[in-house]
């Protein structure tokens, strides 16, 4: 029993790449140097403002829970005649 290989090109055109020129003068170097360096700075703005979100958030929910934690402790330390007692819920009953 053989198996048949299937040499089939029409798939390689699922993998073709991006060709970069490769610069020739010193000024298309030097341009392309400018190029990258102003993507280097973008990304590197983009990381702060993405970190600087980051550690906001983190701050937001440390003061929720600072104050949640306070509210149950508060909760907790009341007598328990004195305490909000919760609504009892209604049991619906199907009418046949």
């Amino acid at each position: 029993m053989s198996a048949s290989i299937d040499t089939d090109t029409d798939t390689d055109a699922e993998f073709e790449t991006e060709t970069i020129k490769v610069p020739a003068t010193p000024e298309e170097v030097a341009e392309r140097r400018a190029i990258v360096a102003q993507e280097r700075l973008l990304r590197a703005q983009d990381g702060e403002l993405a970190m600087s979100e980051h550690l906001a958030g983190m701050e937001q929910e440390r003061e929720k829970t600072a104050r949640l934690r306070e509210a149950r402790m508060a909760r907790e330390a009341m007598p328990p005649s004195d305490a909000p007692k919760a609504k009892a819920k209604r049991k619906t009953v199907k009418k046949v």
